[in-house]
């Protein structure tokens, strides 16, 4: 919750800034030349971060999701054994019964 709070007001923050300075800019990159509004780089620079952000954190929840994915079948995989285990044991005491 603490995060969307923080995320909201980092919004505000950049459109107050957005609008505050539309003043046209040049934007050059290698041969190319873009003139356009501040505000529209402001803006794109945020949402360019945004997407950043999001990719990454889908990463990590991925990797989480994977993790657990082997984390239950190793868990499924140990609780058969000690239903085997037990199946086992509960054999050897009826032996040992029967056997006195």
């Amino acid at each position: 919750m603490i995060y969307l709070i923080f995320a909201m007001g980092f919004a505000v923050l950049v459109t107050i800034i957005a609008i505050q300075n539309s003043m046209p800019v040049t934007i050059n990159f290698l041969s190319w030349s873009v003139n356009t509004s501040f505000a529209i780089v402001v803006l794109a620079s945020a949402g360019a971060g945004v997407l950043i952000a999001l990719l990454g954190q889908w990463v990590i929840q991925l990797r989480l999701r994977l993790s657990l994915r082997q984390s239950e079948k190793r868990v499924h995989e140990l609780e058969k054994a000690l239903i085997k285990t037990q199946m086992l044991d509960q054999d050897i005491r009826l032996v040992e019964k029967n056997d006195i």
